[in-house]
C-alpha cells in the first residue's frame, strides 16, 4: 500500500513493513527505494550464506532500484540469530554505494529489538514501538490490514480456498458463456459490476450476490475490450483508453462508478491517491479474491489477473505476483498475466510503460 503517513523513526519503519507486506517478513532482507523523503518501491529478498547468492541478489535488487529512479535505500534485516541477514545486507549495501545511492539506514530486527548501524559502523539497539504507538500504522489497521504470520498465509487471505459447492451453482447459473460485454444487456453488466467493485462497509456482500450475475462478471472478462478498459479506469496510467471503443469505456466506467480513486480524466500516480482511498482499494481488491473463490475455477484467470493488477498499481508486488502465478497455474497459455509477471520480475510497473496498444492476449 502507498501511503503519505511516514514513520518518524527507522525503528518505526521497521515496524511499519509488515503491515505493507501483509505479512512477517523472516529470514529476510527488506530493501525501500526512497525519493528524497518519499518511499518507493519495497523488494523483499531470501537471506542466505551463499556469497554466489547475495550478489545475484544485489545485483537484481539494483535493477529494480535503477528502475525505479530511486536516490537513496532503506536496508532493514529480518533474522532468528545473530549474523543471519549480514552478508546480504553487506551485498547489497555495496553494491548501492557502488550505483551512486546513499545507504540512509541499516537496520536488523531480532527478538522485538532494532538494532541501527550508523555510518561509522557503530550499532545502537531498543526496543521496537509497538504498532499502535506509530502513527504510520493506522491507515492500514483502518483499511482492515494486519500483517501475517509467513508470505504463505498472506496468499490464503487474499486468494481463499475455493467454495466448490458455489462454485458449481454458478457453473450452472443460467445466462452462462456470454463473451461479449456490450450489447442488450451492457446497463446490467456495468450494475453487476458496480456492485463487485462497491468499497463500501455497507456494500453487499459478494457472498450474497445471485450465481446468475457472480457467472456474468467472470464471462464478461472473456471480451477482451472490456477487461483491458476495467484495467485503465480502476489503474489510471496503466493503460491508455485513447484506443478503445468508447462504449467500452464508458461501461467500464459505470462499472467503477463507486471507486472514489477513479476520475473521468484524471489518470493520478498511485502516489497521489489519498490514504482513505487506498483503503477503499484494498476493499475492492479483497471483494475481487472472493467472487474468484466462489466461480469454477477455468474461468478465474483474468478476475485473479485483474486483481493483482490492481494489487501491484496499489503497490503490493508481492501479492502481484502471487495473483499472476495463480492465474498462470490455472492457465499456463495465460498471455496477460505471463506479460505482467515479466514485468514485474524486471522491476517495471505498468503506470511506467507504454502500454498505449493495449495489452496481448486476445484468448486470455
Amino acid at each position: 500500500m502507498t501511503l503519505h503517513a511516514r514513520p518518524r523513526s527507522p525503528f518505526e519503519f521497521a515496524v511499519l513493513l509488515p503491515y505493507r507486506l501483509g505479512y512477517h517478513p523472516r529470514r529476510s532482507v527488506v530493501v525501500v527505494a526512497m525519493h528524497g523523503r518519499t518511499a518507493g518501491v519495497v523488494q523483499r529478498h531470501d537471506v542466505s550464506d551463499d556469497r554466489d547468492h547475495c550478489e545475484v541478489a544485489a545485483a537484481r535488487a539494483l535493477e529494480v532500484l535503477e528502475r525505479d529512479g530511486a536516490d537513496a535505500i532503506l536496508l532493514f534485516g529480518f533474522e532468528d540469530a545473530p549474523w543471519q541477514t549480514s552478508r546480504l545486507l553487506e551485498a547489497i549495501s555495496d553494491a548501492a554505494t557502488a550505483a551512486g545511492l546513499s545507504v540512509g539506514v541499516r537496520l536488523v530486527v531480532r527478538d522485538g529489538h532494532g538494532h541501527l548501524t550508523d555510518d561509522d559502523g557503530r550499532t545502537s539497539t531498543q526496543r521496537l514501538p509497538r504498532p499502535a504507538d506509530v502513527p504510520a500504522v493506522a491507515p492500514f489497521v483502518r483499511a482492515g490490514v494486519h500483517p501475517l504470520p509467513t508470505r504463505e498465509d498472506h496468499v490464503e487471505q487474499v486468494l481463499p480456498e475455493r467454495d466448490e459447492e458455489r462454485a458449481a451453482c454458478v457453473a450452472a447459473a443460467s445466462g452462462g458463456g456470454r463473451s461479449l460485454a456490450v450489447g442488450a444487456d451492457d446497463h446490467r453488466l456495468a450494475h453487476v459490476w458496480s456492485s463487485v467493485l462497491d468499497p463500501a462497509r455497507d456494500a453487499v456482500p459478494v457472498t450474497e450476490m445471485p450465481d446468475d450475475e457472480l457467472r456474468l462478471v467472470v464471462d464478461s472478462l472473456l471480451d477482451v475490450h472490456l477487461r483491458d478498459a476495467l484495467i485503465s479506469v480502476l489503474c489510471p496510467g496503466s493503460l491508455s483508453l485513447a484506443a478503445m471503443p468508447g462504449p467500452v469505456v464508458d461501461l467500464a466506467r459505470r462499472a467503477a462508478a463507486r471507486c472514489p480513486w477513479v476520475g473521468d480524466d484524471a489518470t493520478p500516480h498511485p502516489a497521489d491517491v489519498p490514504d482513505h482511498e487506498h483503503e477503499d482499494v484494498v476493499a475492492v481488491r479483497g471483494r475481487l479474491a472472493q467472487v474468484a473463490a466462489l466461480v469454477p475455477q477455468a474461468l478465474t484467470p483474468s478476475l485473479v489477473t485483474l486483481t493483482g493488477l490492481l494489487s501491484w498499481w496499489e503497490g503490493d508486488g508481492t501479492l502481484a505476483g502471487m495473483c499472476f502465478e495463480r492465474a498462470l497455474e490455472i492457465d499456463p497459455d495465460h498471455r496477460l498475466s505471463w506479460l505482467l509477471l515479466q514485468l514485474l520480475s524486471h522491476g517495471l510497473r505498468p503506470w511506467e510503460v507504454a502500454l498505449s496498444d493495449g495489452l496481448p492476449g486476445s484468448a486470455a
